[in-house]
């Protein structure tokens, strides 16, 4: 999450004692044994200050032998947005307030005497060794947990032994508790903060539901890891076969050419399906021409029936209808499987919505030759040409993203399927929600 939303270079470190599972990119170290600081000298013991080792945090200079600034996140933050910020604001020290708690606490007489808190250590920002007479204070008055015993955070709030105005708080519209408000998604981050009562209904990350967050918490992925291996062929747009007057809109005067297809297909996919977008395949000029190519390629050709009222044959001498009344579907699709199988069967408990074409391998062509993960935005593209107000929020380059004219591995890996990745991550068309990836 933090290399997807963070544009400076970073070293990720990992206090733990147990190392196994933790990504290769973190840096693991030790918990310093420092008592009474170390969990192996409360955990399990007693229940002051449950979350104590995080005072070891402040003499992270000393133990990392780093200088400079240093940005902390409990393990139930997720990154929505952009964190560049933060850089500059760690000159000086920085915390959360949790403005989602009801106003007016301090004042009762009941919440200063549990040492109620409003601050946050979430996430908190600092320079070099700024908190270090927070450590110290700690470590030189161990008993002091015994007043402060609900957390770090009440700490911070009562005891501030490196002055009372220590600790800034980053601006509230940057953050919020996923439990007690409305989800923010342009927030640039989202707590889990649960209170441990009986009567909570709170929930961790482990429980969560929701589909944009997750595809935040389980990070930026690749459109293609590899290149892909099927294609969603559309031969012309010149008719509209699709018995949908509103398709007129869409009608041009692009068709593929058996040149075309050449040009297009140095690397010849596994299977081809030809797609009736607008037009039928058959009424492509070259149509006989590109399926016997594909053939002889040894691609696999799928496609509809092809309804003129003749049961043509190829020059192979084999039908060129295989299928006799059903449409090329996303179903019929499925019987072309690969090697790994990415799709479900059976629906998880808790999923992630994820991009069907890129776990199919598959990319679409349209009759222009422009290259998109799949119809459907393809079709976004096309309306947001109608639509001033088309929520689409990608970019796509026409001029470039053709493969008549660019290699189809370049256009793949350019930056407008980057910025397909994003979207999806942040939100899904609303196809994709209904039918497509892992939530099938």
């Amino acid at each position: 999450m933090i290399d997807a939303n963070y544009v400076n270079q970073f070293r990720m470190v990992c206090f733990t004692d147990e190392p196994d599972g933790i990504r290769e990119e973190v840096d693991i170290h030790p918990i310093p044994d420092v008592e009474p600081l170390h969990p192996k000298y409360w955990f399990g013991e007693e229940n002051y200050c449950w979350d104590r080792s995080k005072f070891l945090l402040f003499n992270a200079q000393e133990w990392l032998g780093e200088v400079g600034p240093f940005c902390y996140f409990d393990l139930d933050v997720i990154i929505q947005d952009s964190i560049d910020e933060f850089y500059d604001l760690a000159f000086q020290p920085h915390i959360l307030y949790s403005h989602w708690q009801p106003k007016g606490q301090l004042k009762e007489r009941r919440f200063r005497d549990i040492r109620g808190t409003y601050f946050n250590s979430s996430c908190m920002l600092w320079w070099s060794d700024q908190p270090k007479k927070i450590y110290q204070d700690v470590v030189d008055n161990p008993d002091i947990f015994k007043v402060f015993y609900k957390g770090s955070d009440n700490y911070h709030q009562w005891r501030r032994p490196a002055g009372a105005t220590f600790w800034n708080f980053l601006p509230e519209e940057w953050y919020y508790s996923y439990n007690y408000q409305e989800p923010n998604y342009d927030a640039k981050l989202s707590l889990f903060n649960q209170n441990v009562t009986g009567n909570d209904n709170s929930i961790s990350i482990d429980e969560l539901e929701d589909s944009v967050l997750l595809n935040h918490w389980y990070g930026k992925y690749d459109m293609y890891k590899e290149f892909p291996t099927r294609v969603v062929l559309e031969l012309s747009n010149k008719y509209n076969d699709t018995e949908n007057g509103f398709n007129d809109l869409f009608v041009e005067d692009d068709e593929l050419t058996l040149e075309d297809v050449k040009r297009i297909f140095v690397d010849t996919p596994e299977y081809v399906t030809l797609l009736t977008t607008l037009a039928r395949p058959n009424r492509c000029k070259d149509y006989l021409k590109i399926v016997e190519w594909f053939e002889q390629q040894g691609t696999k050709v799928i496609q509809p029936p092809l309804d003129f009222g003749l049961h043509i044959i190829n020059k192979l001498g084999r039908p060129i209808v295989e299928q006799e009344k059903e449409l090329v579907t996303r179903e019929n699709i499925k019987k072309f499987k690969q090697k790994e199988e990415y799709r479900n069967v059976v629906k998880e408990e808790r999923w992630v919505i994820d991009c069907e074409a890129r776990n199919d391998n598959m990319v679409y062509i349209n009759a222009k030759g422009h290259v998109f993960p799949c119809s459907y935005m393809a079709r976004d593209v096309l309306e947001s040409r109608l639509f001033p107000l088309h929520p689409i929020d990608y970019p796509y380059n026409p001029k470039y993203n053709n493969a008549k004219s660019f290699p189809l591995k370049d256009i793949v890996y350019n930056a407008d399927f980057e910025c397909y990745n994003d979207s999806l991550k942040k939100d899904h068309l609303k196809i994709c929600k209904e039918t497509c990836g892992r939530c099938v």
